[in-house]
């Protein structure tokens, strides 16, 4: 059962529910820029954090669970009953294990991927991405901040392909 989740989404889901949890409770009459100093002040200094979650859908469906988050880029959700699911990321894979059907999913997430091509041993051109998301035993990729650099005979710069997002699927698959 592959669903795959934008590792942003995720990630941004763990924060807000890290920062609900965390967050200490200030006075209304303070200013707002001594809350937001004060709060980064907080958390700069939190190493783990531990707490019950409650998810709706668009739906209106509810699910409840337990988040952990440690630092540096640890977050696992433990879903309570009925939902058998739980959710684990670890700064490159997104994992997710439905205890039911007794079955894993594992997606890839890479941050800064930088890639030669080369043809002959001769290089062609070079691929970056800010992040690649992949599932589907990576015959899907979702990739963001993306950049090739081609290359002519004598390794100077030919060309240049800048996109802000892309999507890539069926990979290696006819």
């Amino acid at each position: 059962m592959n669903r795959p989740l934008p590792g942003p989404l995720l990630a941004a889901l763990g924060l807000a529910l890290a920062l609900a949890a965390a967050a200490p409770a200030q006075p209304a009459a303070q200013g707002a820029g001594t809350t937001v100093e004060r709060l980064e002040a907080y958390l700069t200094g939190v190493r783990s954090i531990e707490s019950e979650f409650v998810q709706s859908s668009s739906k209106g469906g509810f699910a409840r669970g337990r988040l952990y988050v440690q630092r540096p880029n640890r977050l696992r959700l433990d879903y309570r009953p009925p939902s058998s699911l739980q959710i684990y990321v670890n700064g490159s894979w997104l994992i997710y294990v439905d205890t039911e059907l007794e079955e894993v999913t594992a997606n890839q997430i890479l941050y800064g991927m930088s890639q030669s091509l080369t043809k002959g041993g001769v290089q062609e051109g070079h691929l970056e991405a800010d992040s690649v998301y992949m599932w589907d035993d990576s015959t899907h990729v979702r990739i963001f901040g993306l950049r090739v650099l081609l290359y002519n005979e004598q390794g100077r710069e030919k060309g240049r392909v800048t996109a802000e997002g892309g999507r890539l699927s069926n990979i290696g698959r006819e």
